[in-house]
């Protein structure tokens, strides 16, 4: 392993780290209820939002949410054209760290508008 690879992965931060921390929300979302209102996904109660994003224009948006539940890390992302919005796409899928590292420096997250806001958050 190299020493960049070592020295990154000592710089962020844990699973425990992230979790504790107070939740972010961006853009055209301030709050829970705002991300269960757009989704219309009546559980998010039990969920704990990390972090959430959701940004439309005149035609089109799109939004990503991370959260935790039961000491595991799940994401949602979800797009509209003008003819819908964000309903009935709320489908949780389980993402680690590294995944998500991966995407933000080497993926599509990487040209995303929340990309270096989900870093700082992350800790890479």
């Amino acid at each position: 392993m190299s020493f960049l690879l070592t020295l990154k992965t000592k710089i962020m931060k844990t699973l425990q780290e992230i979790i504790k921390q107070k939740p972010i929300y961006l853009n055209n979302w301030s709050n829970k209820e705002d991300v269960a209102r757009d989704f219309e996904y009546d559980d998010i109660k039990n969920l704990n939002i990390l972090f959430a994003d959701y940004q439309y224009g005149s035609y089109d948006g799109e939004a990503f949410v991370l959260f935790e539940k039961d000491g595991k890390l799940f994401e949602v992302i979800g797009s509209h054209c003008s003819c819908y919005e964000l309903e009935g796409q709320f489908d949780p899928e389980e993402v680690c760290l590294e995944a998500l590292e991966h995407r933000l420096i080497k993926g599509n997250y990487s040209r995303d508008i929340f990309s270096t806001q989900l870093k700082e958050f992350l800790g890479f």
